[in-house]
């Protein structure tokens, strides 16, 4: 099933834009044919959002908007999410609500692993261009100690974050009263076991059972019960090299065995998935990049260039040469 991304996003965007750059982002879009829901509470496919977002990253020419929207991204801007993360016990609920309904209210991807310190929570970005991951990553940091700072009262010092992109200014750092780390693979937060188990102010469990109830409302209304191959796909995006179906299912917070049936229920296996997605990644690769035709084998995962060009061919009709020639021109 295709996933959707709230369209609200993308009006506070064009928003933030016009005020900061004085720049119609809504007209650029529409010249250029992209028709988004007149309502904000609607929903748009992944690859509208990815587009329009990519359209007004390039019209603001800002390396620091991503700080500008995650600033201005409160959590109210969750709706029902949000109000039912408030009403949490403890911080620890609150970011396991984000797990389970990130893909209705949030703009990407999120995934969590346990560590015996505590719990990293890392952004799913497609390595769509340089700019759309810096943005998404410094929108998910600042927007992440925002969301901290309203269910806590306060950023707990001890949070670390790790961004995919070069230091930023003095001035930059400091917007995000949080330590960073830069030049990383990904973007993500290590949250210590002290601070998950804080407790929030606003608790309220017959308001968190109301909220939770409309968020499962409005996910079951999208259709968003998620097939499985969905969540891997979304899981190797942020995988520089193909993780193992054992490595996989530890992220999953399951078996390999199990893995493996659950799939088997989809028709799928996990080499056909990783397959499917090395392709899809070495098209982007082709598209966007100025990787050689060997450097795109080698990042995808193939042996060897020969074996790169075979499954391309199969799988498309023509050479991995002939694609980049004819999207350049």
């Amino acid at each position: 099933m295709e996933n959707r991304s709230p369209v609200k996003y993308l009006y506070h965007l064009a928003k933030l834009i016009r005020q900061k750059h004085a720049i119609d982002i809504l007209d650029v879009w529409d010249k250029q044919d992209l028709k988004l829901p007149q309502d904000p509470s609607d929903f748009v496919d992944d690859h509208t959002f990815q587009t329009a977002c990519l359209i007004a990253l390039e019209q603001a020419n800002d390396p620091a908007l991503g700080i500008t929207f995650g600033q201005s991204i409160t959590i109210t801007h969750f709706g029902p999410l949000g109000a039912a993360m408030m009403s949490c016990a403890c911080f620890e609920d609150a970011i396991n609500l984000i797990f389970e309904y990130a893909d209705v209210f949030v703009p990407f991807g999120v995934t969590q692993s346990q560590q015996k310190s505590g719990a990293k929570i890392s952004a799913l970005i497609p390595e769509i261009s340089d700019a759309y991951t810096e943005f998404h990553a410094l929108a998910f940091v600042t927007g992440a100690a925002q969301s901290f700072n309203e269910l806590l009262g306060f950023v707990p010092k001890d949070i670390k974050a790790e961004l995919p992109c070069s230091p930023l200014s003095e001035e930059e750092q400091a917007l995000l009263p949080i330590s960073l780390a830069f030049n990383k693979t990904q973007a993500c937060f290590y949250i210590p076991k002290e601070v998950l188990a804080l407790s929030l102010p606003r608790h309220d469990e017959v308001s968190k059972s109301q909220f939770v109830e409309v968020c499962q409302k409005i996910k079951k209304g999208l259709g968003q019960e998620e097939a499985l191959s969905n969540q891997i796909i979304k899981l190797l995006d942020n995988y520089d090299s193909y993780p193992s179906i054992e490595q996989l299912s530890q992220t999953l917070n399951t078996s390999a065995r199990t893995l493996r049936y659950r799939l088997k229920k989809e028709a799928l296996n996990y080499r056909e998935i990783v397959s499917q997605h090395r392709l899809r990644r070495a098209n982007d690769l082709l598209q966007h990049s100025t990787l050689s035709i060997d450097q795109v084998a080698e990042k995808t995962g193939y042996k060897d260039t020969p074996s790169f060009y075979r499954a391309y061919k199969k799988a498309f009709g023509c050479t991995p040469a002939a694609f980049r020639n004819d999207r350049r021109s």
